[in-house]
């Protein structure tokens, strides 16, 4: 398998995590064999349309927007507005990627009917060592891996979701009701179960380290309990699939 570009599209979701984005872009750029990536910045303080110029596999979509939260579902969904191949993984900023990773997506998502491919991340819990920078993270992945305590949870399970383009239009994308972020992922999820999925977990081949960062206390106290109990009374007692019912979503 040479080249997976053409039949597999990363997308992410940005807000301000200039460091961590630097080493995610990085350690993409070392996946042999490597996907398109559609970034959607959402309005950051600093724009990441420059690392179009450094990376020409990847495609930046800025979004000005005024608004206090990122609203992680609706940058998905303005990414799969433009998505040109049959397949998509839904992962995340503040991930960096074993070398392989992408290759084993692409495996489980050709060999199965109706996937849903899933990957827990490896935590990194403190700051990131010395050596370790964007231009050798590919190189010091596992180096990096072997520094994590033997043992230590892994979880995170919509840091990673790969499916069908067509399928994920055909809902109408990720549920845009959700403010800012969480659990969007639980969401989506849920609803590829619903609608005949078959859930592919790739952990055990090929993994991925979650990078540290900060967490928005003001949302979590206004917005998560809010999310959490619209995501378990519209979801799970309807069994509703399709979303964004008579709405204009993916709109920048």
């Amino acid at each position: 398998m040479k080249r997976i570009d053409d039949k597999i599209t990363a997308l992410l979701a940005y807000k301000d995590r200039d460091t961590n984005l630097a080493f995610c872009l990085a350690s993409i750029h070392g996946c042999k064999p490597r996907p398109s990536v559609i970034l959607v910045d959402f309005g950051s303080e600093v724009s990441a349309k420059p690392y179009e110029k450094k990376y020409p596999w990847l495609k930046v979509i800025r979004v000005e927007r005024n608004t206090k939260f990122f609203h992680k579902g609706r940058a998905y969904n303005i990414a799969i507005k433009v998505v040109k191949t049959k397949f998509v993984v839904a992962t995340d900023v503040d991930q960096i990627f074993h070398p392989g990773f992408f290759k084993e997506v692409m495996k489980a998502l050709v060999w199965n009917p109706k996937p849903f491919v899933m990957c827990r991340t490896h935590f990194w819990r403190k700051p990131l060592p010395e050596y370790l920078t964007p231009e050798n993270v590919a190189a010091s992945y596992l180096r990096l891996k072997g520094e994590i305590p033997k043992g230590d949870k892994i979880g995170g399970e919509g840091c990673c979701m790969g499916f069908s383009t067509a399928w994920i239009r055909s809902v109408n994308g990720w549920d845009e009701g959700y403010i800012g972020q969480g659990p969007e992922d639980s969401d989506i999820m849920l609803r590829a179960v619903i609608s005949g999925h078959k859930r592919i977990w790739i952990t055990g081949n090929t993994h991925m380290i979650h990078l540290p960062h900060g967490r928005d206390q003001e949302y979590l106290k206004k917005y998560m309990k809010k999310n959490r109990e619209k995501y378990f009374q519209r979801k799970k007692v309807t069994k509703q699939v399709v979303v964004n019912q008579g709405k204009k979503w993916g709109q920048m």
